[in-house]
């Protein structure tokens, strides 16, 4: 057991000796399982709740830069497919011309 520990149940024992084991387990479930060093107050959790919301705000702007980037990506993606299939498309009429040029005078 750890210093504290062995304290804490020293204490127990105390209080269970004084009254009943009933009191001496709702008198200690009322104190906190570490030091009250350990134990966080209202103003501590307060600056952390700030600090936390600060932090949320940062992950927020980050986030709608992120999207931002993204649209901007879509957008080109679409552009360059849009090129892409145009450029195929007369690829094809050019080469599907040609075959058939090839094949009439083939067949004269």
């Amino acid at each position: 057991m750890t210093r504290g520990e062995a304290e804490r149940h020293e204490i127990y024992e105390l209080i269970r000796a004084a009254t009943s084991e009933r009191v001496a387990n709702n008198v200690m479930s009322m104190f906190p399982p570490v030091g009250w060093a350990d134990v966080a107050t209202k103003s501590e959790l307060d600056s952390l709740r700030a600090e936390m919301r600060s932090e949320f705000g940062s992950v927020r702007s980050e986030f709608s830069a992120v999207r931002a980037d993204m649209r901007t990506l879509e957008a080109n993606l679409r552009t360059e497919m849009h090129q892409s299939i145009r450029a195929q498309t007369w690829a094809l009429v050019a080469w599907t011309t040609g075959l058939a040029g090839l094949i009439v005078a083939l067949g004269r």
